[in-house]
């Protein structure tokens, strides 16, 4: 941890998180619920709801009794890109030869990019993905029947969404 204390911090039980945004100051951000919206992204207005600081900090101090005295500076929000499964959406699309989609990433795609790309590259390229099959990220999975959750034993079963608003 940094020596002024500052952290970064994701919660997905609690449905948080947080991080330093300059000295004395916290930036933190919850989602789901009523805050987790399908929008016009030509439309959205960017200015937070007025009680949405109380809604966040009323998250980040059941982990963190003292962030319960913090007062609001400002607000604003944001839209991600997300899928109904929280997975991003990797292949090309039935029909649209040529078309392949890279989406879905919920704001953590930048983290993933070399390796997402090498997969896509390769799928492209040879029709499969390599090093990762991406057979599970198929655009198709939410027509065809075969979505399923959670994923895989070790994923968890709650949301981890952090919706579109900060």
């Amino acid at each position: 941890m940094p020596a002024d204390g500052t952290m970064t911090y994701v919660d997905t039980a609690a449905g948080f998180f947080c991080r330093d945004w300059g000295p004395g100051r916290t930036l933190a951000g919850v989602g789901g619920g009523e805050f987790h919206d399908i929008v016009d992204p030509f439309a959205f207005d960017e200015r937070s709801e007025p009680r949405f600081g109380e809604v966040v900090k009323s998250y980040v101090a059941r982990r963190m009794p003292a962030m319960a005295r913090a007062h609001e500076l400002y607000g604003y929000a944001g839209i991600y890109d997300m899928t109904p499964d929280t997975h991003p959406i990797l292949s090309g699309i039935e029909g649209l030869d040529g078309l392949y989609l890279m989406l879905g990433f919920s704001g953590a795609g930048f983290k993933k990019g070399p390796a997402i790309g090498q997969s896509l590259a390769s799928l492209i390229v040879h029709g499969r993905g390599d090093p990762v099959d991406l057979t599970r990220f198929r655009f198709s999975r939410f027509s065809d029947g075969t979505w399923e959750e959670p994923w895989s034993e070790n994923e968890y079963s709650f949301s981890t969404d952090f919706g579109h608003k900060f």
